[in-house]
């Protein structure tokens, strides 16, 4: 199972499409990309962004225990320290200590039993995401998504954001998809 390198968001233009409703929001965890690679029901792989192996890295070892309900797959995530809202440094700190608390938030299925999805409609991937993760493992969760863009702003970078908040005191902008679009380019939110 080879790293497949990730889709990267892009900035948002335009903010009018904050509101248009075939785009899906779901808000930006302050973590590293992590692309899970799943073989005979185990965690066999973990990649950064780049492609760099963290698995060996003594805060994500516990994902080689995880026993997943399918016997192949590629999730595309971000490992985080505690619930994805302590900030990247704690993230880096965490992934250093054995035991140390951290979750991988899912939020795209790139395989499935030896077979690429990515070309699927988001919509599709996510539905496929969201049944595997019916019964998932410890640790694991997956990311929330919500056709309401503007209360998510509000809620977490707008003007008057009052929820998640990333290193430094700014504000976590959320993440817009496409739904309909097989390869769902997503934007950042500027601030």
């Amino acid at each position: 199972m080879p790293f497949i390198p990730p889709m990267l968001a892009t900035r948002l233009e335009d903010p009018c499409r904050l509101a248009d409703p075939r785009f899906i929001a779901e808000p930006k965890l302050d973590g590293q990309r992590a692309q899970l690679h799943v073989s005979e029901h185990r965690t066999v792989h973990a990649f950064s962004g780049p492609g760099r192996e963290l698995i060996r890295l003594p805060g994500l070892t516990w994902l080689r225990e995880l026993r997943w309900p399918v016997a192949s797959a590629v999730l595309d995530g971000e490992a985080v320290a505690g619930d994805g809202s302590e900030g990247i440094q704690a993230m880096f700190e965490a992934r250093t200590r054995p035991g140390s608390p951290m979750a991988f938030a899912a939020f795209d299925l790139l395989e499935r039993h030896g077979h690429r999805v990515m070309g699927e409609p988001w919509t599709a991937r996510r539905k496929r995401l969201e049944d595997l993760l019916v019964m998932r493992p410890p640790g694991i969760c997956l990311v929330p998504v919500t056709t309401d863009a503007p209360a998510l702003w509000e809620h977490v970078g707008g003007p008057r954001g009052r929820g998640h908040r990333v290193e430094g005191g700014r504000p976590g902008v959320p993440v817009l998809r496409g739904p309909a679009a097989a390869d769902s380019p997503c934007c950042t939110i500027p601030r």
